[in-house]
Parts: C-alpha cells; structure tokens; sequence
C-alpha cells in the first residue's frame, strides 16, 4: 500500500510540473489507474480473508507478470520523453 502511495504522489509532482503532452497523458493514465487499484485494496482489505496456499503463488505470480510488464512500460516512457525533447 505504500508503494502505491509512494508512485501516486510522484506521479502527481511530475504530472504537476508541466510534462509534455503525449507523456502527461501516459502519466494521466497511470495515474488513474493507480487510484482504481488504491481504492480496490482498501476494499479487499476490509475484507481481508486469508488466501490459500495455492492461491498465494498464483498471487505471487501474476504480482511478478505485472512487475515485468511494468518495467517494459518504464522503459517505453524512457524512450518516449528522450524523443519528445
């Protein structure tokens, strides 16, 4: 929960300086989605069953996917911002 909070606030001071339009809008996006995803833990987190073995490593593993995939991501706004200037 932390580290949304943490990747939320960065993203609101970098989105708040004045980025370029094509990576505000990625940012935007992010963003968004970072506060859908907030708003789901904290409802999950109400509820907070306990998860079965099998279910943890699923969780684990699609924790890892999205990690991978987010780096990718990371690495496109790279690029794209270099291209932008």
């Amino acid at each position: 929960m932390e580290a949304i909070e943490e990747r939320i606030n960065k993203l609101e001071f970098v989105f708040g300086s004045g980025a370029e339009d094509v990576v505000r809008k990625v940012q935007q996006e992010f963003l968004n989605e970072l506060y859908s995803i907030k708003e789901a833990l904290k409802e999950d987190l109400k509820d907070k069953a306990t998860a079965a073995p099998g279910e943890t490593e699923a969780l684990r593993n699609e924790i890892k996917e999205l990690r991978e995939e987010n780096a990718k991501l990371h690495y496109r706004i790279k690029h794209l911002k270099e291209h932008i200037d």
